[in-house]
C-alpha cells in the first residue's frame, strides 16, 4: 500500500489516513488509519489543513504527468504574481495551489484540444 499527500479537495470519505492529519500548531486532528468521512473532511478544511496523506492503490489516485519545464514556467508566473503574499499562510498556500493547478489544467487541455484538431 502507497502512501499519497492529497489536497483538501481531492479527498474522499472511505480514504484510510496514511498519517496523523495534524493542525498547524501541530496539534493531531484525527490519527493515521482513521477511514475519512465527510464530516472530517469538513472539519479539515474549516481548521485550514490543506492537504493529507492517505493510503493509496492504484485505484484510487491517478496522476497526470506534467512536464517539469510547463511546471516551473506556471510556478515562476505565479510566484512573481504573488511576490508580497506569505506563502507559508495555508489559505495562501491552498490558494497558489489550486491557481497552479487551473493553469496546469488549461494549459494541458488546450494541447489536447490542438492536437486533435491538426
Amino acid at each position: 500500500m502507497n502512501i499519497i499527500k492529497l489536497s483538501i479537495d481531492e479527498l474522499e470519505p472511505g480514504m484510510k489516513l496514511g498519517a496523523d492529519a495534524m493542525h498547524l500548531t501541530g496539534r493531531i486532528l484525527l490519527p493515521k488509519g482513521a477511514e475519512l468521512t465527510e464530516k472530517h473532511i469538513k472539519l479539515f478544511k474549516q481548521w485550514g489543513v490543506v492537504e493529507a496523506e492517505v493510503e493509496s492503490n492504484e485505484a484510487i489516485h491517478e496522476k497526470v504527468a506534467v512536464p517539469p519545464e510547463l511546471l516551473e514556467k506556471e510556478e515562476a508566473k505565479l510566484a512573481s504574481m504573488m511576490i508580497h503574499v506569505n506563502m507559508e499562510h495555508p489559505l495562501i498556500a491552498e490558494l497558489h495551489r489550486l491557481l497552479l493547478k487551473r493553469n496546469i489544467d488549461a494549459l494541458t487541455k488546450t494541447d489536447i484540444k490542438n492536437g486533435l484538431d491538426s
